[in-house]
Parts: C-alpha cells; structure tokens; sequence
C-alpha cells in the first residue's frame, strides 16, 4: 500500500474512534461490544497531530449539537447502548444500539469534506 493509502486508512479509523468518543458521551452509557477493536481505533486517532484530532472532534460534536439532537427523540441519549462497528468499502459505520432504538453513523473521512450521516 501507498502512503496515501495508509493515511486514508488512518483518519478513517481516527474518525470511527472520534464517533465512537464523543457520540458516545451523550448517552447514559456507551460499551464497545469489541474493546479489543476500540483499542486498536484508539492507537489510528492517539498518532494524529492534536489539530487534526480536535478538527474530527468538532466534526462529530457539531453533527450531533445541530442535526442529531435536533432530530432525535430526548429519550434516546437516556438509554444505556451497545457500540458495535463495521466497514463497507471507504465507510465506516458505528451503531449505538440500545434497548429501543438503534442509532447508525456513517463515516467516511474526506479531509475537509469529511461526511457524517446518520439513520435510526
């Protein structure tokens, strides 16, 4: 594989990881079904410069503050979830499943075209 590759592959699993932390953080509880493929997103974000992880931060922060919250029913962030995630080609996708609702996030890392969208 190609550096270019191997940077893409990077920020897509950064940006999966940076779902996976700050979605996460509006629920009551959020438990990674693997912790061993968290870890391994962990180590893809933890070697990206500090800009660029607050840039996928903020990404993820501003989906959720003005489309998420907005779109959702309140009670949905008061459920306990369980985060599973999967890949599709250049996407990834992180599930927030709960007892009532399961909330799906697609990801895929464009630089600043990043993309974020959601279904419930």
């Amino acid at each position: 594989m190609n550096t270019k590759t191997n940077n893409k592959i990077m920020n897509q699993n950064a940006l999966v990881y940076a779902i996976y932390m700050m979605l996460g953080s509006y629920y009551s509880s959020a438990i990674p079904a693997s912790q061993r493929y968290l870890d391994r997103m962990y180590l893809y974000y933890s070697e990206l410069k500090k800009d660029k992880q607050f840039a996928l931060e903020n990404k993820v922060i501003n989906f959720t503050e003005h489309v998420l919250l907005q779109k959702l029913p309140e009670q949905l962030w008061q459920e306990p979830v369980v985060v599973r995630f999967y890949k599709a080609g250049d996407k990834s996708f992180v599930f927030f499943e709960g007892n009532c609702y399961t909330l799906r996030i697609e990801g895929n890392y464009r630089g600043k075209n990043t993309k974020l969208k959601c279904t419930c």
